[in-house]
């Protein structure tokens, strides 16, 4: 799949469990988010490789994309709701 015009990957992970998490925080916070794979996840019982943060994996992963002028925005939201530092950015 393509990605959509004028939006940007802030968020990508294996964990099915997760995702509905950080899709629920966008939503809440009334941030326009689409999100890529998800329905992929869950086919293989293994994930990607390197943990749900990393930024470098094998296997499926679902990405969370949101517009570019909101890219800053919905990356500080993640970090301060999920308390992470090094929060990996998508592209």
């Amino acid at each position: 799949m393509t990605r959509p015009t004028g939006f940007v990957t802030v968020w990508e992970t294996s964990d099915s469990a997760l995702l509905p998490v950080i899709k629920s925080l966008l939503d809440a916070s009334g941030m326009p988010f689409i999100v890529q794979g998800e329905g992929a996840l869950g086919i293989f019982p293994v994930g990607g490789v390197g943990g749900i943060f990393s930024t470098f994996r094998k296997g499926i992963t679902a990405k969370i994309l949101v517009p570019e002028d909101r890219r800053e925005e919905a990356e500080k939201l993640i970090q301060e709701s999920a308390g992470m530092e090094d929060f990996p950015s998508g592209d």
